[in-house]
């Protein structure tokens, strides 16, 4: 539950994938894992299907912060090390797939979606909306399209 999220935040620098699958998060879990997810620089791939995240106010959007402030830091170490001529590994660990599927999200988190994969920071290559109640793609900064996925390679 969401104490225990609170707890794993001490070891969390070094998660490279995180699967909480199939966990009831709700509005309140999303806190814990958000206030979690702030310190994991090094992510790359993280699933939440199934986790009942509400789409509004107390869900998605705290999730969607983190992961953003996330990127945001692995991306300005990345930028740090290179300017002083060190190899660094932050540009290898960046979040690459999210996967959602099976939340609430409806229209709010839709849109919260869309704002993470517009975001500079943001260089998701795969990501997962299957049954969530979203549009069949969520067009890019770029304009290309993040498609969602049924099928499970994680």
């Amino acid at each position: 539950g969401p104490a225990t999220l609170e707890k794993a935040a001490a070891f969390s620098t070094r998660l490279t994938r995180l699967d909480v699958s199939r966990n009831a998060l709700y509005g309140s879990g999303c806190a814990s894992l958000a206030a979690m997810l702030r310190g994991c620089q090094s992510l790359r791939r993280v699933s939440l299907r199934k986790c009942a995240i509400p789409g509004g106010e107390a869900g998605l959007p705290s999730l969607a912060r983190a992961l953003l402030q996330s990127a945001e830091k692995a991306r300005t170490s990345d930028l740090s090390a290179r300017l002083a001529g060190r190899t660094h590994r932050a540009q290898a660990a960046t979040l690459l797939a999210l996967d959602l599927s099976q939340n609430p999200l409806k229209e709010a988190g839709i849109a919260v979606v869309a704002m993470v994969v517009g975001a500079a920071a943001c260089r998701l290559r795969d990501l997962r909306l299957f049954g969530c109640g979203a549009p069949p793609a969520v067009p890019s900064a770029e304009g290309t399209s993040h498609r969602h996925s049924s099928h499970a390679s994680w």
